[in-house]
This record gives C-alpha cells, structure tokens and sequence, in this order.
C-alpha cells in the first residue's frame, strides 16, 4: 500500500483536532471526500472519496488492463487524518538522515537517532548532532531521504494519487507549511 501524508508541522497538539475538522470540511465541500461516508478499519476512522475521486481496480483480461470500479463497501483509496504526536515516516522507501551543514550521511548513528525519535515522542527537548562537524539540530532540522516528518496533524492519503496543484491548493487552504512524506509498504 502507497501512503502520501501531508503533515503540518507547525500545528500545535491543541489546535490539530479544529484543523483536522476544517479540512475535512473543507474536502468535502470541494467534492473530494464523501460528506455521509465514514467507515472504522483498523480502530482508524476512514473517509472514502467521491465517486469522482475513486480509484478503480485494474484487472488484466486477455492481455488488456480493464478498470473495475470495487464494490461500494469496499474502498482502496480513502483519508485518515492523524491528531496526535506523530512520525510520518517513508516505511519500506527507507530511511537516509544527512546533516543539512555539511551533508554527511549519518546512518552509523542509529542508536542515537532512536533514542531521539523517543525524545520527541514523550515531548522532551531532542537534539542530534552530526558525527562529522558537530552541527546540533531538533530532528525537523535535519534533511530526510526520502522525507520524513514529525507533527500532531496528518492526512493520510492511501493509494491516492495527489497532484502537486491539490498540495499545493491544500496547504494554501491550511494556511500552514506541508510536509509532504511518500510512504511505501
């Protein structure tokens, strides 16, 4: 499953929840989301497109790709949104952490990084420094390949294709930098 996350870094634990709704509204009334649908998978709320919006499933018959719309109870593209402390992280693309001073790569330093993430999840100060120049940074300073992010506030596209014009159109809307965060599992 392909997973893209738009992550508002900068929205506080507090305000994430009204965010999260005035989205949510906000996609529904563009036509985007479903205005009566909302399903539990997993313990998560789901939200499913529009018909406009759903992704057909493609079958091959006779060597030709044949787009099936599923059946109405049955989604493969939908919305979750995530309000709570949160690492949005790249799943199977993997994970390259380089110091944004001097660009070294710093995977040998995995039990620094972990300990870290635990910082931030538990709301302590957190800081890693680079093994090459020192440089001392919280984990948003530093540069992820491919990108991760760290925040309360999330929209969870799964196996949704999003064009950079909707991005771009949803942080204006937000009003807040995205981050934008490609999840493969």
């Amino acid at each position: 499953m392909d997973i893209c996350h738009l992550v508002a870094p900068d929205i506080n634990l507090e305000d994430a929840p009204k965010e999260a709704e005035r989205m949510l509204s906000w996609l529904k009334q563009q036509g985007i989301i479903d205005p009566i649908f909302q399903g539990i998978e997993d313990d998560e709320i789901i939200y499913r497109p529009t018909a406009e919006y759903k992704e057909p499933v493609l079958y091959v018959i006779d060597d030709n790709i044949v787009p099936t719309q599923l059946p109405e109870n049955t989604l493969k593209n939908y919305l979750t949104i995530v309000t709570k402390r949160t690492v949005f992280h790249a799943g199977g693309n993997g994970l390259g952490l380089y110091c944004p001073q001097c660009t070294s790569e710093q995977s040998e330093r995995s039990n620094d990084w972990s300990d870290t993430v635990t910082d931030w999840y538990e709301g302590k100060p957190e800081s890693l420094a680079c093994i090459n120049c020192g440089f001392d940074a919280p984990l948003s300073g530093w540069k992820f390949d491919p990108q991760w992010a760290f925040g309360h506030l999330g929209f969870s596209f799964h196996d949704w294709d999003l064009s950079d014009a909707f991005i771009m159109e949803f942080e204006q809307t937000l009003g807040s930098e995205i981050i934008v965060v490609y999840q493969h599992d």
